[in-house]
């Protein structure tokens, strides 16, 4: 009986660090999002009972109303998309580069990885690519790959965007979204952990954000302190901390780390501005070049964002509603660097509405700043809606499953 059960418990134990893995390793470019399929096989060895008992309870009690509307706002969704393949772009090929084809498999990664064990366990995968990232920079390079693109020996320390490290992935981006991913998670999702542990993780993702110091990430991490410190002063001056899952050990070590950065300004706005490099010209024009100068971008260098976005926009407005007929929108083989403006170029402004309303539909107390801090991500980042991705996997299954709780009877847990 007890080798019987010690069998089942290891069982459970492996299967959180391999949907843990199958999430990770796409991220690295060992191997492309094919990976993913293996949530098919995953959720059949290891899932099978949960599934056939989400399928019975909704057999017997019916769906909600969110996810009845939610479905209902897809099925539109894929009809617009379809449609805006068939007509615009005369191409059926396009739609297995859809969300349309890749929703079901979308759907049950999201569902999958939605456990408080297998973040965790991501955590732990995360927490050692960072510290491989330190390694590299304490050693000058920005990665051990040497036959990845990009790759170089530091000539200085004066910046850290010139020392931007890799970590194990194929560039500085991925490891920077994937440690923003761990700083908001510790912030705003209710992860069961020990206070030094939490501090720990805390304190690591910071690090991974400034070795990266991509600055989408690092903006994303400032409004996630600021709003975090809030939340916590309120509840703090309020003296209900003890109804809230806010840890109060964290609270005080964001308070510290906001005091540290305002006592350090000067050193970090040379930093985020590149020592006050002069922004690049902008080959672009017309009403996007205007709005983009208009919100005053202009005086800002951003590694050519703005000459993408100003062309996205003049794009999109000559093709408003459906786009580029929802072939994926490139300027230069290069996407634009954020997914609103992909979206919209892409698909039009039925399917980015749709996507929103989706998206409203299933936000509740309990998801909206994490799931705020992505949108705010993606606002300067191609981070979610890539079809499938660690990203898209991380927000949906937040989004529409929020974080299981750790069965308190399970003592195998990551």
């Amino acid at each position: 009986m007890s080798k019987i059960k010690t069998i089942s418990s290891n069982s459970h134990f492996l299967k959180f660090w391999l949907i843990a893995l199958i999430l990770y390793l796409p991220t690295l470019g060992l191997v492309g999002a094919e990976l993913y399929l293996l949530f098919l096989p995953a959720a059949v060895i290891f899932y099978k009972e949960e599934l056939v008992g989400e399928y019975l309870s909704i057999k017997e009690n019916g769906l909600s109303k969110r996810t009845k509307f939610s479905l209902i706002v897809f099925g539109l969704l894929s009809c617009v998309i379809i449609l805006n393949v068939v007509i615009n772009a005369g191409n059926l090929k396009l739609l297995f580069k859809t969300p349309v084809i890749y929703a079901p498999l979308l759907l049950l990664g999201s569902y999958l990885i939605a456990d408080v064990r297998v973040f965790r366990a991501l955590f732990v995968l995360i927490v050692i690519e960072i510290l491989v990232g330190w390694l590299e920079y304490l050693m000058g390079v920005n990665s051990f790959y040497k036959s990845l693109s990009g790759t170089f020996s530091f000539v200085n320390y004066d910046l850290f965007y010139h020392t931007r490290v890799f970590g194990l992935s194929v560039n500085s981006s991925f490891l920077a979204q994937k440690s923003m991913v761990g700083f908001i998670s510790i912030l705003f999702l209710k992860i069961e952990l020990k206070n030094r542990q939490k501090i720990l993780l805390y304190l690591l993702f910071v690090s991974g954000i400034i070795l990266t110091f991509g600055r989408t990430s690092i903006v994303v991490f400032l409004f996630a302190l600021v709003i975090f410190i809030f939340i916590f002063t309120f509840y703090l001056l309020r003296k209900k901390l003890e109804f809230t899952s806010i840890n109060k050990w964290l609270g005080y070590t964001a308070y510290l780390t906001l005091t540290g950065l305002i006592f350090t300004f000067y050193f970090w706005q040379q930093q985020f501005t590149r020592m006050g490099l002069v922004p690049r010209f902008v080959g672009a024009d017309g009403n996007g070049l205007g709005f983009i100068n208009g919100i005053g971008l202009d005086k800002i260098d951003m590694s050519g964002r703005k000459e993408m976005w100003a062309k996205s926009i003049n794009f999109i407005s000559e093709n408003f509603w459906f786009g580029n007929g929802s072939e994926r929108f490139t300027l230069n083989a290069t996407h634009v660097h954020s997914s609103v403006f992909e979206v919209i170029t892409t698909h039009g402004m039925v399917v980015f509405a749709l996507l929103t309303l989706l998206i409203i539909i299933n936000l509740r107390k309990s998801n909206f700043l994490f799931i705020g801090m992505i949108l705010l991500y993606s606002i300067g980042q191609y981070g979610i809606f890539w079809n499938i991705s660690f990203l898209d996997l991380v927000f949906y299954a937040v989004l529409f499953f929020g974080i299981r709780q750790l069965n308190a009877s399970d003592e195998f847990g990551v």
